[in-house]
């Protein structure tokens, strides 16, 4: 059982991020929820909770151990906005190479086409 709870992402299918979270105290292994990650559609975060400790625990410590739980999803969280601004950026980088390769190849064939005209 761990003393303090950690998180991982896991694994990421599409538009479904799955995010491992140890040392929980919830009664269930298995928690989702819908976020909006400013790119389009709407992403689906599957929690897998493992190492649940005993729900006997006073409020206070249980209170303690969601703080911490939280920090985690947060720092995640933040981890998985920083991956998604990267990924954006490369995206956004691929989509004007091929923009410029488009012209490169439409100028060429303008060249082409004025050359096999002037013969």
């Amino acid at each position: 059982m761990s003393s303090r709870p950690s998180t991982c992402v896991i694994d990421v299918v599409e538009d479904v991020i799955y995010v491992e979270v140890a040392g929980s105290f919830s009664k269930w292994d298995t928690h989702c929820f819908l976020v909006d990650i400013s790119s389009p559609g709407i992403k689906k975060i599957v929690f897998r909770l493992k190492d649940t400790v005993n729900n006997n625990l006073s409020a206070d410590a249980k209170c303690t151990l969601e703080g911490e739980a939280l920090e985690q999803v947060e720092a995640a969280s933040s981890q998985l906005k920083t991956a998604h601004a990267a990924l954006w950026k490369a995206y956004e980088g691929t989509v004007g190479i091929q923009n410029v390769f488009c012209g490169v190849v439409d100028a060429s064939h303008t060249l082409d086409t004025i050359r096999c005209e002037s013969k």
